[in-house]
């Protein structure tokens, strides 16, 4: 019984701690990385993690393994930019064709985003009192926290913890 509370603790503590950087690291807007005469700042460099860093295989990768790969494609980029591959018209033909070819599969999403817009709506018709450790952190509503950590928020149990 011990070592499950104990475990239940440090389960909090850690969510609080992560809590914490998530809001720390979108605050500020270091720069990051620079390469040539382009700097990379912190909020960049995140939006860019989240955004490919989905949870589909149940692994993540490490902020230290993202950065590594981030910075090798946008030297990549930059390699190419300076190679004035962008003025090639075959390379811009088939990159027109190709932006088309994933609109179209985006613009076709309408149930999926009729599913977010209900979801949203429904949450927008309640706040919810998030405490953590005991603490008392406030009140949220839908669009207050970042899309993954709101989630746990409103499909967490009233006077549980996730």
């Amino acid at each position: 019984m011990l070592s499950s509370s104990r475990k239940t603790l440090n389960n909090m503590k850690n969510a609080l701690i992560a809590l914490a950087l998530l809001c720390a690291i979108q605050s500020n807007a270091q720069t990051l990385f620079t390469y040539g005469k382009h700097a990379i700042s912190k909020d960049e460099f995140i939006k860019a993690y989240n955004k490919n860093n989905t949870d589909t295989n149940g692994v993540k990768i490490s902020y230290a393994d993202y950065l590594e790969l981030y910075s090798r494609f946008k030297l990549k980029v930059q390699d190419a930019l300076d190679a004035r591959m962008d003025t090639i018209a075959d390379l811009n033909a088939e990159l027109t064709a190709f932006r088309y070819q994933l609109a179209e599969n985006y613009m076709k999403e309408d149930a999926s985003i009729e599913l977010l817009v209900n979801e949203a709506a429904e949450r927008l018709k309640k706040d919810i009192h998030i405490s953590i450790d005991g603490k008392e952190i406030g009140w949220i509503t839908a669009f207050v926290l970042p899309y993954e950590i709101e989630n746990v928020a409103y499909n967490t149990a009233p006077g549980k913890s996730s």
